[in-house]
């Protein structure tokens, strides 16, 4: 699943919790498949974030030579 689809996911999610019509079963299944959304998210993000420190790495490296 790619960061995209989880975001999309997610907000589809947020959007059902906020009309406030459905049920606390219905509510926990939505929370719980939001939490493995996140976490989708969050990986996605902290690899790139770690592509972005390696690049400013070597860009750094690169000026001071």
């Amino acid at each position: 699943m790619t960061f995209e689809e989880a975001k999309k996911e997610l907000d589809e999610i947020v959007a059902k919790l906020e009309k406030n019509d459905v049920s606390i079963e219905e509510t926990k299944k939505l929370i719980d498949r939001a939490n493995v959304l996140y976490e989708v998210c969050a990986k996605s993000l902290g690899e790139l974030k770690g592509k972005f420190t390696v690049l400013r790495e070597t860009m750094g490296v690169m000026v001071e030579e």
